[in-house]
């Protein structure tokens, strides 16, 4: 059932509610009524009991009947809402009037007295607020068995659970003491005029009246207390289910909404979280399936040892998905093999890493470039192209290092967009910018990218291609920013490009797999419980 039709279902349900329960509590009104006359007013001794139920039955049942009219007329109109304070009103007017009835009825046929009236007004006046209190935590508990589970908001002014027991409290001992004094004031005027070989029956006729008081007030309060009760059993075994489910990882469920108490509020707020939480589910599983397309991009490591001897990938995004790739290509005896990284991180990473790696694809197997410098020129072409935008400027690209390395004559060539590719050789080479002796035998040869990305460029740059002559043994490195950008280290700083030159330089002897073991391992122990503030890439060759 939809929430449109649970509300519009809503009046209904509490007009059947209301007539059924209503009918009944009614006619046990009329029994006890009727015993409350036999036994205690003398005003009826000359009738027999048939007399005097079959008399209150009537009156009951015509009463009943008025009820039923007004409250099908009042639940029809679109004048009134059908508070609980409202209900409550009215079915105290309804006994009322049924009291009213029963009295002029007295009052006429069996001449009693306006006094006995009063006090016939004064017990319907009270029993109909029972009754009113009474119907209205049965139709509480009925309503929340009949109601679906929904997320509506209460149409009521929000009232504590702790104010709702307040007012009966109150209501009931004003009922008590208005009645009592009203009975003891009554009985004492009638056994001041009595004689006293009378104020024996007197005294147990009063005491009869009171007990017979005492108890009908019990029955109510606890019939009120009974269902109340109930009401706040279910809700609470309601909210309970709910959140229990969700523990679990069910969204499926949500809390009933009904009513206007605290139970209210909280059902409302967990409705809420659950809605909020199938938003979070939806976005997880669009997030892993877009991992998945990513991971379905990005070179197989079978592909990458194909060619490589002896190799290792770091790759650690920051999120589930990353802005960071490598990417590879084979054309004949050359292998193009690139790290890069694109603007931001996580999902919107991921998307223009998407743009940027189909823009190195076409660049290859469109255009037939196997050039670096060519290679970027084209993309930072296509993803200016992708980005394209008629009312603004998208300046997203990517950081790159892109190498071309002839497998048969090992030479190289290499371009890169602010990410720098570095060497390990046995001897300073003449082509890099930096060359940092590690020993006699080793040497680190630092070329430098040209300092724009791969993307919107306002005067249009090209690309600068560097070449080198490399042997078996040397090793080449690439790599995004990441890893060097990391906060870590006991004052929780920059780990640097300058730390990371000397983590490499210790390792550099090293298998790849042991390269692999150590970044990480050194990676982890810097960043501590800090967490990671961008997408890692390395990838590091021995030739």
């Amino acid at each position: 059932m939809t929430e449109s039709a649970i509300e519009k279902n809503r009046p209904a349900e509490l007009l059947k509610s209301s007539l059924t329960w209503g009918t009944a509590i009614f006619i046990i009104n009329a029994f006890l009524q009727s015993i409350y006359a036999i036994q205690v007013c003398p005003y009826v001794e000359k009738l027999s009991n048939i007399e005097v139920v079959t008399a209150n039955l009537i009156i009951t049942f015509l009463t009943i009947t008025l009820r039923y009219f007004i409250l099908n007329n009042y639940f029809k109109s679109h004048l009134f809402k059908p508070t609980s304070r409202k209900l409550i009103l009215l079915d105290t007017a309804f006994v009322l009037t049924g009291g009213i009835l029963w009295a002029i009825y007295n009052g006429l046929i069996h001449e009693f007295p306006i006094e006995s009236g009063l006090k016939i007004l004064t017990g319907f006046a009270s029993t109909g607020m029972l009754t009113g209190i009474l119907l209205y935590t049965i139709r509480k508990v009925r309503l929340f068995k009949r109601t679906a589970e929904s997320s509506n908001l209460p149409t009521e002014q929000y009232t504590s659970i702790s104010k709702d027991l307040l007012t009966f409290a109150v209501v009931i001992i004003v009922l008590v003491l208005v009645n009592g004094i009203f009975l003891v004031v009554k009985d004492l005027r009638w056994m001041i005029t009595l004689e006293e070989s009378q104020l024996v029956w007197a005294t147990k006729s009063v005491i009869i009246e009171v007990v017979f008081v005492a108890i009908a007030y019990s029955f109510y309060i606890i019939l009120i207390a009974s269902f109340y009760s109930k009401y706040l059993k279910l809700q609470l075994h309601n909210q309970t289910n709910v959140l229990d489910a969700v523990s679990k990882g069910i969204l499926t469920n949500s809390a009933k909404i009904l009513g206007n108490d605290e139970f209210t509020i909280v059902a409302q707020h967990t409705n809420k979280m659950i809605q909020q939480l199938q938003v979070h589910s939806e976005i997880s599983q669009s997030i892993a399936y877009t991992k998945n397309l990513q991971n379905a991009l990005l070179p197989s490591q079978l592909l990458l040892k194909k060619s490589f001897a002896d190799l290792f990938v770091l790759y650690k995004p920051r999120d589930v998905v990353s802005g960071d790739f490598y990417w590879t290509e084979k054309v004949g005896d050359t292998i193009l093999l690139a790290v890069a990284d694109s603007t931001g991180h996580g999902i919107p990473g991921a998307m223009v890493s998407i743009v940027c790696i189909n823009a190195l694809n076409r660049s290859v197997r469109e255009h037939h470039l196997t050039s670096p410098e060519k290679i970027l020129d084209k993309a930072q072409e296509l993803i200016v192209e992708s980005f394209k935008c008629d009312h603004s400027i998208v300046r997203d690209g990517m950081d790159v290092s892109l190498v071309a390395l002839n497998l048969k004559t090992l030479s190289i060539e290499w371009s890169g967009a602010y990410n720098p590719l570095w060497v390990i050789t046995d001897t300073p080479n003449p082509h890099a910018h930096t060359n940092i002796e590690f020993s006699k035998s080793n040497t680190l040869s630092i070329l430098n990218a040209d300092r724009h990305s791969v993307g919107y460029c306002e005067k249009n740059l090209s690309f600068t291609k560097y070449h080198m002559q490399l042997k078996k043994g040397d090793q080449i490195y690439l790599f995004t920013d990441g890893y060097a950008d990391q906060f870590g280290g006991k004052k929780g700083k920059k780990l640097k490009v300058k730390k990371f030159k000397e983590i490499i330089a210790s390792i550099h002897n090293l298998s790849k797999k042991e390269q692999h073991e150590y970044l990480e391992t050194t990676y982890n122990s810097w960043k501590g419980n800090l967490d990671q503030v961008d997408d890692i890439c390395i990838i590091g060759v021995t030739l």
